[in-house]
């Protein structure tokens, strides 16, 4: 699996790609061995991909920074999405597959024993603008 930041203007949505033995693109993955996944915002980052043993499901993870609401400065955000080992949004996650943590910058992912995901990372604890 590798994850890349696309370069969309203005946005950038998420991708991850999910390559055969032979480097070519997976066809049963996603659309033509991609997901993409736009969580909304500007400069996302996909930063983080585990998979969760019981089931497969994929967990992608990422930074985004948007225009403060007020116009002026920064707000940051954490964006995750979950898919189905076919690259399918899973529905049963956040909103239609993916959810958004305001003023958290996540930094790792992993998966715990019992399943659950733990996010670690940075408070932004500069008020939102």
């Amino acid at each position: 699996m590798t994850l890349r930041r696309s370069h969309i203007p203005p946005r950038h949505p998420r991708t991850a790609a999910r390559l055969l033995t032979d480097g070519q693109p997976d066809p049963s993955f996603g659309l033509g061995g991609q997901v993409v996944t736009d969580v909304g915002g500007l400069n996302n980052e996909a930063q983080n991909v585990v998979v969760q043993p019981a089931d497969g499901m994929i967990v992608l993870s990422g930074s985004s920074r948007n225009p403060g609401s007020s116009g002026v400065g920064i707000d940051h955000h954490t964006d995750i999405a979950r898919y189905s080992p076919n690259g399918q949004p899973d529905p049963t996650f956040g909103n239609g597959g993916a959810l958004t943590l305001d003023a958290f910058v996540g930094a790792d992912l992993a998966v715990q024993p019992d399943g659950r995901l733990l996010l670690v990372g940075t408070a932004d604890t500069t008020p939102p603008t």
